[in-house]
């Protein structure tokens, strides 16, 4: 009788565990997930009623341009809230930026971070400068050069490759190239002809 009393009750204690295999205890620790629609790039949960979502866009953007922040989102038992941010993107330089979004819920702020990356992935415009490319035998030739600009604004040199020989007759390149400062490189090519 008292092995059926104690099998008794150890089955009621059983029944009554609080663990049951099949169930994720949420914490408070961020835990990224895949997004749930092709708006989003990034969402968070905090636990079965807040999510956070970074809405997708342009993240990766060439210096000089204009970079879109599309924002970023709460769920609170599925009801959706604007988060906010003060920070900005400086896309006159290159760098990596954090834009951290932020909303205050019952007195706890949650916070959920988009990184943008200005770049310089442009290589720089060259131009033939005009000048006179065909020459007489023996005839001095100028060069007329070419001119250079670059999405950075910044100021690069032009380094010129190539001779043209004036007592021989033929076709002579004269190659022009350009570098900026993220290694993005352009040449173009003069023809310059020695002719009697």
């Amino acid at each position: 009788m008292k092995k059926l009393i104690t099998l008794i009750f150890l089955i009621f204690l059983i029944g009554c565990n609080p663990i049951t295999t099949g169930i994720t205890t949420t914490t408070s620790d961020l835990t990224t997930t895949q997004p749930t629609s092709n708006l989003t790039t990034q969402s968070t949960v905090i636990n079965d009623e807040i999510y956070l979502y970074i809405i997708g866009g342009q993240d990766t953007v060439e210096i000089n341009t204009t970079w879109i922040d599309m924002g970023a989102y709460i769920v609170i038992n599925e009801i959706e809230y604007p988060m906010t941010t003060e920070m900005t993107v400086n896309t006159n330089q290159i760098n990596i930026y954090q834009i951290i979004y932020t909303y205050v819920y019952q007195e706890i702020t949650y916070q959920i971070t988009r990184y943008v990356a200005v770049l310089d992935q442009t290589p720089p415009v060259i131009e033939l400068n005009p000048g006179i490319d065909t020459v007489y035998l023996g005839n001095a030739w100028i060069d007329a050069g070419a001119s250079v600009t670059d999405n950075s604004n910044e100021i690069l040199a032009v380094i010129v490759s190539g001779e043209v020989d004036i007592f021989s007759i033929g076709t002579y390149q004269i190659t022009y190239t350009a570098t900026d400062s993220s290694n993005n490189t352009i040449s173009i090519i003069r023809y310059v002809n020695v002719v009697e």
